[in-house]
């Protein structure tokens, strides 16, 4: 039995805790929910309020609703494997998801200390930073912001990145030639504006990426932070001699 905070709608505090079941991994992909019923009683609410919950959760793409059945947590889809390392954007599309982006910004700063030591440029030199979240069949999945070099990608048009791959407009338009990239992976907890971009309610650990992008003359002409929710989508790697 769970009690619930009557101060809030109680088809929201059920989805809240299921969603942070499934982030945690105490139900995980193809696992059964349980009943209506069960649900009903566990919660102290009306079937109705279940009901409402779990179409919510349907919603989401989270719970998915079997004719008979009932409804189980979603399983992951072909899993996205990047060979390169460079192009998510490609990389899903080969899995079977419908890419898309949402820009939340872009502003231009200087570099800093850090950033200068990435592209190999002075402090006060400018980047191009783009904030956005990465879609999957229109299901938020990352956030991911990139640091490019202004000197290189002045006028880019970051409203094309919502529909084209970053990559693809940093070749055909800016005329970089891409040699490969390397990436640094961690488990890191969400912070807090990350769990409200991605509809996290947990404090459960997702998979955080780093990249740095180098052209053929071996400069670095990108660096990305991208942070995953894992229970979305399963993303590996493929590294060849």
């Amino acid at each position: 039995m769970k009690n619930l905070n009557v101060s809030m709608p109680l088809y929201y505090q059920i989805v809240s805790d299921i969603k942070a079941k499934i982030e945690e991994g105490i139900l995980a992909p193809g696992d059964k929910l349980p009943t209506e019923n069960t649900l009903s009683r566990t919660y102290q609410v009306s079937r109705v309020t279940v009901r409402n919950a779990l179409n919510a959760l349907v919603e989401t793409k989270l719970v998915e609703r079997q004719p008979n059945r009932g409804y189980f947590v979603a399983k992951l889809r072909e899993s996205v494997t990047s060979h390169k390392g460079f192009s998510l954007y490609d990389d899903l599309v080969a899995a079977g998801y419908t890419p898309g982006s949402k820009i939340l910004s872009m502003t231009t700063e200087s570099c800093g200390s850090r950033l200068a030591s990435i592209f190999g440029c002075d402090p006060e030199d400018l980047v191009i930073v783009i904030h956005r979240i990465r879609l999957a069949d229109q299901v938020p999945f990352a956030e991911e912001v990139n640091y490019l070099p202004s000197w290189i990608f002045e006028g880019i048009n970051p409203w094309e990145m919502e529909t084209k791959s970053l990559i693809e407009i940093m070749e055909t338009q800016f005329g970089v030639k891409i040699a490969y990239s390397m990436q640094t992976l961690k488990a890191k907890v969400p912070t807090k504006e990350q769990k409200e971009i991605l509809n996290l309610t947990s404090n459960a650990p997702h998979l955080s990426i780093r990249s740095k992008v180098y052209d053929k003359s071996g400069k670095v002409v990108k660096y990305t932070k991208v942070f995953f929710r894992t229970d979305i989508v399963e993303y590996s790697f493929v590294w060849t001699v």
